[in-house]
């Protein structure tokens, strides 16, 4: 079933919050009773009871149509790559200065503890009372908590370079690659970019999430269709 419907497992009903699931629909000849054209509708699937599935159908095609205008805004045309380079350069820049400022503070800590340690077992090893033997408990367990924060900083800095690069290959062909997706690539595009992806009967509302909205000329956090008329109900 996955094969065929790409928007399964990705949205849900706005009404109830269950699953919506995609569905063919034949349309038969009277004359004939030979079926003339197939439809792939999606509904609720009414697991938590109500007539959602009786109000929720929506055709494939207004879903594309849909996210394919929110992945118009995604990509970044050839001609505007260099000054999006330019401007991750400029924030991985930032980035790493303030990495810098944090390790250095974090390391002058470490020294001070350092020395304070040193300054303790050097000089009044065999007098330590309790105050004493307190205050080095308390630096050492501080100094490994500094070091994790040095390593969770150079992480967060790695992994800003990382998904700065992913981003921007993305973003460079996204529409394109969805398009000529199969269901499954198209599946896994929409949950990279959608944190909201839900259809209440009549609005579908499809929002980004918060690292694509830094990339999207327009807003798009709600975008909406017209009001779906009557023949959005399976035929035939």
């Amino acid at each position: 079933m996955h094969t065929q419907f790409p928007y399964n497992e990705c949205m849900t009903c706005a009404k109830c919050g269950c699953a919506m699931t995609g569905e063919v629909k034949k349309k038969v000849s009277k004359k004939t009773k030979k079926v003339i054209r197939e439809y792939i509708y999606y509904h609720c699937t009414g697991n938590r009871g109500g007539d959602c599935k009786k109000h929720s159908y929506i055709r494939q095609e207004l879903i594309e149509e849909a996210f394919v205008n929110i992945l118009q805004h995604i990509t970044i045309p050839e001609h505007v790559q260099e000054l999006v380079i330019n401007g991750l350069k400029k924030a991985h820049k930032e980035q790493n200065h303030d990495y810098e400022m944090q390790k250095k503070s974090i390391r002058k800590r470490i020294d001070k503890i350092d020395k304070a340690l040193k300054n303790v077992f050097e000089n009044d090893f065999d007098k330590h009372d309790q105050g004493t033997l307190k205050n080095i408990k308390n630096w050492k367990a501080e100094r490994k908590t500094l070091l994790l924060e040095e390593q969770e900083l150079l992480k967060a800095t790695e992994t800003f370079f990382v998904q700065s690069n992913c981003l921007l290959e993305f973003c460079k062909d996204a529409q394109n690659a969805f398009l000529q997706g199969n269901a499954e690539q198209k599946r896994r595009i929409v949950k990279i970019v959608c944190s909201n992806f839900s259809y209440d009967g009549e609005n579908l509302v499809i929002e980004p999430k918060p690292i694509f909205k830094a990339v999207i000329k327009n807003s798009l956090s709600n975008k909406k269709l017209p009001r779906l008329d009557s023949n959005q109900q399976p035929t035939g």
